[in-house]
């Protein structure tokens, strides 16, 4: 970018491969693999543009504070593109206080959106294998990243960023353009969804392993992902839903505090239900030194998807 007049936005591109690791039974794309399949092209995108690990050991980074993945559940064709279509965007905003009573906070942050343009599979799910590349090009899913620019090694009181990073000098800081998402919007379930369980028992405590880290010393995104999209399905299956032809169509996520290899939580969550959509209202409980779990989740997740009538959903 020409660093000498900021623009509003940088807008580019790139292009990855679906592999087996990405497409569930009916070649579908996983929500949970939308993460992995933008992040690396766009980290690599932020660092050409931005000089992003230069600033990383000035000890600066962006840390996620909200992630939106959606999936429409498209067939798509093994092994063909994947078309990126990559928004990254300068904010600044008021981020609620992490704690009751406290203030809003001036927060720095990066709004980045990716749309994923893939190749539709050209036969059934019962093919095996790599597509004949014939299909037409769809809209397969989108991704959202909203982070905060903090400094996560410093100490405690000295982490927020309030300036820009010279590095970003290219892009021109705007207010973001409406209230920062809160856990309360989250979990605001639209008019007519029924509660599945109405007295939902507490989860097993749970331990987080190094194998859950990343070299950010974080339990990484793609681990929260997993454990809530998995207590999703648990919770539909202890209700006697149709888990087998249930698709994750959309997940939304708000991080308000990092866990560690060690750290003990619980998954606690209520499934909703209205015809065939569903959703799960659900968070991350962190256990406290007094062995009591904290109240406030340090994840809090909204999943969404869609229960398919019987006889539809499975491999075709």
């Amino acid at each position: 970018m020409d660093r000498s007049e900021p623009r509003d936005k940088l807008e580019d591109s790139a292009q990855v491969m679906t592999t087996f690791q990405e497409l569930d039974s009916d070649y579908g794309l996983k929500i949970h693999s939308i993460f992995h399949l933008c992040l690396e092209p766009l980290v690599g995108l932020l660092d050409r543009h931005f000089d992003f690990f230069a600033m990383g050991r000035r000890g600066i980074a962006p840390i996620t504070y909200y992630l939106e993945l959606t999936s429409n559940g498209i067939p798509l064709a093994l092994g063909r593109p994947v078309a990126l279509g990559i928004t990254v965007e300068l904010f600044r905003a008021k981020r609620p206080g992490r704690d009751a009573g406290q203030p809003p906070e001036d927060r720095l942050l990066l709004d980045q959106n990716i749309t994923l343009q893939a190749f539709r599979r050209s036969g059934s799910a019962l093919e095996l294998g790599f597509d004949d590349g014939s299909g037409e090009q769809v809209t397969a899913g989108a991704f959202r990243l909203i982070q905060i620019f903090t400094r996560p090694m410093a100490p405690r009181g000295a982490r927020q960023v309030k300036e820009a990073p010279p590095e970003f000098a290219a892009l021109r800081e705007r207010p973001f353009p409406a209230p920062l998402i809160t856990p309360e919007d989250l979990w605001r379930a639209p008019e007519g969804f029924e509660t599945l369980e109405q007295a939902p028992a507490p989860g097993d405590a749970r331990v987080w392993g190094r194998g859950n880290t990343d070299i950010n010393h974080h339990v990484t995104v793609t681990e929260y992902l997993r454990a809530l999209e998995n207590e999703f399905a648990q919770r539909l299956h202890r209700t006697g839903q149709q888990v087998g032809n249930h698709r994750l169509e959309r997940l939304r996520c708000i991080f308000r505090k990092p866990s560690f290899a060690g750290d003990v939580f619980r998954l606690e969550g209520t499934p909703y239900r209205r015809g065939e959509e569903t959703r799960f209202h659900c968070g991350v409980f962190k256990e406290q030194e007094s062995g009591a779990f904290e109240t406030s989740p340090a994840v809090t997740g909204c999943l969404e998807g869609r229960i398919a009538p019987q006889g539809e959903g499975g491999p075709g």
